[in-house]
């Protein structure tokens, strides 16, 4: 059983949350994906290669990624595999583990306390707000429109020199 597929158990653990989500996918598929830039092995020593790392692409963790960048007209709540670059973003960006390979793990298991905890008729998007609105650990208070900005500021300026860190991956 591979990463991804674990971590749909993970999430199945929360169920029936976010269940009235019709565009579950981005959820689900998105964040499945998107741990699988988490999961690192041994190669000697405190040394470790993450399992999805393929500088071709051929990886799906990889592949997901540059097919969002390679057509990043779409709704986020649409993009159901595709969305791993968004949870990535989110995870790194919200997440207070800050080491590697566990970088945001956190916020994705906030994220599922969230969508477990309130009303069963929020889509992820409002999860989303509330976790930002309840979680006194983020300082900036963002709403989710607000670091959908910032993930597109990211993407368009990752490669920018002297931008500012705010937004680099």
């Amino acid at each position: 059983m591979t990463v991804h597929e674990i971590f749909h158990k993970v999430q199945g653990t929360y169920f029936p949350a976010l269940e009235a989500e019709p565009a579950i996918k981005w959820v689900k598929e998105g964040q499945a994906r998107a741990i699988q830039d988490l999961i690192c092995s041994p190669v000697g020593g405190d040394n470790c290669v993450n399992v999805d790392d393929d500088e071709l692409g051929n990886a799906s963790y990889h592949g997901e990624l540059n097919d969002y960048l390679d057509n990043p007209n779409q709704p986020i709540n649409e993009a159901s595999y595709d969305a791993a670059i968004f949870w990535t973003f989110l995870a790194e960006r919200y997440g207070t583990i800050n080491a590697e390979p566990e970088r945001g793990v956190d916020f994705q298991r906030k994220f599922w306390e969230e969508a477990s905890d309130g009303s069963e008729n929020r889509d992820g998007i409002q999860v989303l707000n509330d976790l930002f609105d309840d979680d006194d650990a983020m300082t900036d208070d963002p709403t989710f429109a607000q670091a959908f900005q910032d993930f597109v500021v990211t993407n368009a300026t990752k490669h920018v020199p002297n931008a500012t860190s705010k937004y680099k991956y």
